[in-house]
């Protein structure tokens, strides 16, 4: 671990249940899919999605463009976003 904070003096790790160490990160709840207009086309045409099943990475406007930010998305937060933006009558898990 010595080593990564002499890379990334920023980052904070903590211990793994004794298997060494790892970064911590933040885990905002998702504000918008920003696919999810495309995933809503797909569910209008037959096509079964899979999507927000997490492990996305958390986005942030920049200057007009989309900026990756240190970050886990929840996938329970993502589908729920995910129902809520694609006004979605039921959901399946």
């Amino acid at each position: 671990m010595q080593k990564q904070q002499i890379y990334h003096p920023d980052y904070t790790y903590k211990q793994d249940a004794g298997r060494g160490y790892r970064q911590v990160v933040p885990s905002p709840k998702p504000v918008k899919i920003i696919n999810a207009p495309i995933i809503k086309n797909l569910l209008q045409n037959y096509f079964v999605p899979i999507a927000a099943g997490g492990g996305g990475i958390p986005v942030i406007v920049d200057h007009g463009r989309l900026k990756g930010v240190a970050g886990v998305i929840d996938k329970d937060f993502s589908a729920a976003k995910m129902v809520e933006d694609i006004n979605a009558v039921s959901w399946l898990f």
